[in-house]
């Protein structure tokens, strides 16, 4: 029971201590101030501009795709089947 009294008026002291305090002015310095400027900040870089790394990618990606492209528009020798040592077929 003891302890029960002793936190009520341990609250009730910590609630009183508050609403008895007065807030002071805010000035048009302090960033909670509704009057503070904002800070000036440069422009955000942007993170999906091309770099180096990027280019270069870039062009292997290209140039592999050129070499596909190249190996397939040329025909493949037709293999004959006949004459490979193993397959012929009785």
């Amino acid at each position: 029971m003891s302890r029960l009294s002793f936190l009520s008026i341990l609250t009730l002291s910590l609630l009183a201590g508050c609403v008895t305090s007065t807030l002071p002015p805010l000035t048009a310095n302090n960033p909670a101030s509704g009057d503070a400027r904002e800070a000036v900040s440069p422009p955000a870089r942007s993170l999906l501009a091309i770099d180096q790394a990027s280019k270069r990618t870039s062009q292997l990606i290209t140039a592999r795709a050129e070499q596909e492209r190249q190996g397939q528009s040329q025909p493949q020798p037709e293999q004959n089947m006949q004459n490979m040592p193993g397959m012929k077929h009785d």
